[in-house]
């Protein structure tokens, strides 16, 4: 059964005679209902304070919760070193060969144009030999 500070202060005894002092009776038991008061307030403010921290409690689990799904997903979406080195050769290797495709193509270019080079100035010189032989002269 639970009381109240005012049912403690209200509660009334029956009188004998050689009992206690009824006055002190009275003042400690309104003492007591004091204090009892007193507990019912800190009791209950306690109790919201357990409520607000369980709320608050709540709110950082899911927070946790959210910050772990988080993370995993990054984990999920980010390439491991070992992917972006592998990633890095590959792509350094396929520029080597397209270097290596581009210098040999100039290369053949180069060829060709040194061959056409050397049939013009064979052509030039059979042009100013027959041109000599003509008796024109240079």
């Amino acid at each position: 059964m639970r009381f109240s500070s005012q049912e403690i202060k209200e509660q009334k005894f029956k009188k004998k005679m050689r009992g206690l002092d009824p006055e002190e009776v009275d003042v400690f038991v309104h003492m007591v209902a004091d204090d009892f008061d007193e507990f019912e307030k800190e009791n209950k403010t306690l109790k919201n304070k357990i409520k607000d921290y369980k709320l608050e409690i709540e709110a950082l689990q899911r927070s946790e919760k959210n910050l772990k799904a988080t993370l995993e997903e990054m984990k999920k979406n980010t390439p491991t070193l070992e992917a972006v080195e592998k990633e890095g050769r590959e792509i350094l290797l396929s520029a080597k060969q397209k270097a290596k495709e581009i210098k040999d193509t100039a290369m053949n270019e180069a060829v060709a144009l040194e061959k056409e080079i050397n049939k013009i100035r064979t052509l030039k010189d059979r042009l100013q030999k027959g041109a000599i032989n003509a008796g024109g002269g240079p």
